[in-house]
């Protein structure tokens, strides 16, 4: 059975030590603490003269919620003028953060030689703004060595916006028969 990773923000006394992946908070902690150059939890402790308990029960290991999770399309509707498109909010967390459309072409599929999303990044500045402190810790934890946070925002956009272009498509569809 494979193991699902997970990022975990690791701090104490009010500092972030940054995000650590681990099966779950034990693995985030060892990592973090390897990472600072020990053995193990237990050298870590030892060395900051405290019981193994008490440094664990110090030190704050909390999930880093999914990115992809945070992220939604919302308020998504069809508009049928002499420009065919879809218009949307991006959401961070269930509120609003930015307004966009895309064109559709005559069977609601995206345009993809004139997309608006390629051409204005602004979308990816308030998605990353309404992470607050968050952002840098998705920017540390992010697969995108090129672009970090912001690429992953621009990815996770697309891929929830072709799928919301495919329902209203469906729901069209359904309509006119």
């Amino acid at each position: 059975m494979t193991k699902v990773l997970k990022n975990f923000k690791v701090s104490a006394n009010g500092t972030v030590f940054g995000v650590y992946a681990g099966i779950d908070r034990d693995a985030a902690l060892l990592a973090h603490v390897q990472d600072a150059g020990y053995t193990s939890i237990k050298d870590a402790a030892a060395v900051l003269e405290k019981s193994v308990e008490d440094f664990i029960y110090e030190t704050q290991v909390e999930l880093l919620a999914p990115l992809w999770e945070r992220i939604s399309i919302v308020n998504a509707t069809v508009v049928t003028d002499e420009n065919l498109h879809v218009a949307f909010d991006i959401a961070v967390d269930g509120t609003a953060v930015h307004s966009a459309l895309e064109w559709l072409d005559a069977d609601l599929d995206l345009v993809t030689e004139d997309c608006n999303l390629d051409v204005n990044n602004e979308y990816r500045d308030a998605v990353a703004m309404a992470l607050g402190d968050d952002r840098e810790l998705y920017d540390e934890a992010s697969d995108d060595a090129r672009s970090g946070v912001l690429g992953d925002i621009a990815y996770m956009v697309t891929e929830k916006l072709v799928a919301i272009a495919r329902d209203l498509r469906k729901v069209n569809a359904s309509e006119a028969a």
